[in-house]
C-alpha cells in the first residue's frame, strides 16, 4: 500500500465536482493530510477497546453463547454500511460531513442537521466519560468519579487543540501496544477455557442472535464521525477497497472477546458480569512473572476511551468550525466542557440504566445518524445532480432553437422578406 506519512499541503477551495457546493472555509488555509494507514488506525483505535468492554457485553446479554454469530451477522451488514459510505467518500473526496449535509439539503436545513450531529457527537463523548468513570470507580473506589471524567477529557481536549495530525500520530504509536496486550490476554487465558460451552449453537434460536447483531450494527453506524476525517485522507479512491479489509480486521479483533468470557465462566455467569472481558483478564496469572494482569485491562480501557473521546470530540469541533467558518481547534475546550457537564449529569444514573438505554433506544438513534440520514443525503445529491443535468440539457436545447430562429430572421432581413432562392432567380 502506498501509504505516506502525514504531511501538510496548501489547500484551495474544495467543491463536490458536479455539485459546485463549498467544502468549508479551506481557501487560503493549510490542510493537513493523513495516510490511509493512519485513517484506519484511528477507526480501529476508537471502536476496539470501547467495543470490547461495552458492546460485547450488551450483545452477550441478548445472544449468550451465540454472541459470535451476532458479531458475524453484524459485521456482514456493517461491511455494506462501510463500503457504501466509503464509495460515496471516494466520489466526493473533499466533502466533509458538514459539506455533505449542505450539499444535499441546502445551507439552512443542512446546517441544522450538522448542528444535530454536533450534539450527537458530544453526547457520545459524555456517554463514554460516564462509562469509563463508572469502570474506574470499581477499580479505585476511593477516587471520585469527577477526577476520572476531567482527567480523560482534558487529554482528549488537548489532543483536539493540537489538530488531526497529532491525534492520528498518537493513536498510531499507542494502538499496536494495545492490540498486543489484547491478543496476549486472550492467548494466556486459553488454558482455562472450555470451548464446549459454545455448544449447542443456536440453542435459543435466531431472535436473540438478531437482537445482538443490532448492537454491532449500531457500532458500525457510529463510524459516521469519521466522515469528518476523510477530507484529509490521501488516496481516497482506495478507501472502499481497504474498507472491506477493515471490516474483516474488526471481526477478527472482536471474535475472541465474544467467546472468551463464555468459554471461561459459562454462559450464565458471563451474561451477569458487568465487564466480562475485563473479568476474563483478571483471571490471567503468570507464575513468578506477573501475578496480576488486570492492570493491562485498565490500560486498554482508559487508552481506548481516550481514543474514542478524542475522535468524537474532533468530529464535533470540526463540524461546528466548518458550520460557522472558524478553525476546528477554536471550539475544542468549550465543546469539551459541554461534554464534561453532560457526563456529570449522567453520573447519578446507574450502569444498568445506561446499558438498558444503549441496548434499546440508542440503537435506533445510532442507526438514524449513521445510516438513515447519510443515505437520504446521498439520495438527495443524486436527485439534485439529475435535476441539474436535465436543466442544463433544456437550456442547451432552448439556446439552439433560439439561435436557429435568430439565423432565420437575419436571412429574411437580408433578402427583403423573400426566400434566398427567389433572390438568385
Amino acid at each position: 500500500m502506498a501509504m505516506h506519512a502525514a504531511q501538510t499541503q496548501t489547500g484551495g477551495t474544495n467543491t463536490t465536482g458536479g455539485e459546485g457546493q463549498s467544502q468549508g472555509q479551506t481557501q487560503g488555509k493549510t490542510q493537513t493530510t493523513i495516510s490511509l494507514l493512519q485513517y484506519f488506525m484511528v477507526v480501529i483505535a476508537s471502536i476496539t477497546a470501547f467495543g470490547h468492554f461495552v458492546y460485547v457485553h450488551l450483545a452477550m446479554m441478548y445472544a449468550g453463547r451465540d454472541t459470535w454469530l451476532s458479531l458475524t451477522l453484524g459485521c456482514l451488514i456493517g461491511l455494506m454500511i462501510t463500503y457504501l459510505s466509503l464509495v460515496h467518500v471516494a466520489k466526493y473526496p473533499k466533502l466533509s460531513l458538514a459539506g455533505l449535509m449542505q450539499a444535499a439539503f441546502g445551507r439552512w436545513v443542512g446546517g441544522a442537521i450538522t448542528s444535530l450531529y454536533v450534539v450527537y457527537f458530544l453526547f457520545l463523548v459524555a456517554l463514554t466519560l460516564k462509562l469509563v468513570a463508572g469502570f474506574m470507580t470499581v477499580i479505585y473506589p476511593t477516587t471520585p468519579s469527577v477526577a476520572f471524567v476531567f482527567s480523560v477529557l482534558a487529554v482528549g481536549a488537548w489532543a483536539c487543540t493540537k489538530g488531526i495530525e497529532v491525534l492520528t500520530r498518537t493513536m498510531q504509536i499507542i494502538l499496536p501496544f494495545l492490540i498486543a496486550m489484547g491478543v496476549g490476554a486472550s492467548l494466556l487465558s486459553i488454558k482455562d477455557k472450555d470451548f464446549t460451552d459454545l455448544l449447542p449453537i443456536l440453542y435459543h434460536g435466531w431472535p436473540p442472535v438478531f437482537a445482538g447483531s443490532l448492537i454491532f450494527i449500531a457500532m458500525f453506524a457510529e463510524m459516521i464521525v469519521f466522515r469528518t476525517f476523510t477530507p484529509h485522507v490521501q488516496s481516497p479512491e482506495k478507501l472502499p477497497r481497504y474498507g472491506i479489509l477493515l471490516t474483516g480486521i474488526i471481526w477478527a479483533m472482536f471474535l475472541l472477546p465474544c467467546i472468551g468470557p463464555i468459554v471461561l465462566f459459562g454462559e450464565t455467569i458471563a451474561k451477569s458480569l458487568a465487564f466480562p472481558t475485563y473479568t476474563e483478564i483478571q483471571y490471567i496469572q503468570i507464575q513468578n512473572i506477573i501475578e496480576r494482569f488486570d492492570i493491562f485491562g485498565v490500560l486498554l480501557w482508559t487508552n481506548g476511551s481516550f481514543f474514542r473521546i478524542a475522535a468524537y470530540l474532533y468530529g464535533a469541533t470540526s463540524s461546528l468550525g466548518e458550520l460557522v467558518g472558524e478553525n476546528a481547534t477554536t471550539f475544542a475546550v468549550p465543546a469539551a466542557m459541554l461534554a464534561g457537564g453532560a457526563a456529570l449529569c449522567m453520573l447519578p444514573t446507574s450502569r444498568e440504566e445506561i446499558y438498558h438505554y444503549m441496548s434499546t433506544s440508542y440503537i435506533w438513534l445510532s442507526l438514524a445518524a449513521g445510516m438513515g440520514i447519510p443515505l437520504l443525503a446521498a439520495g438527495m445529491m443524486s436527485i439534485r445532480k439529475l435535476v441539474n443535468k436535465s436543466n442544463a440539457g433544456g437550456q442547451k436545447g432552448g439556446s439552439g432553437k433560439q439561435q436557429k430562429h435568430n439565423s432565420g430572421s437575419d436571412n429574411r432581413r437580408r433578402s427583403g422578406g423573400r426566400s434566398p432562392r427567389g433572390v438568385v432567380e
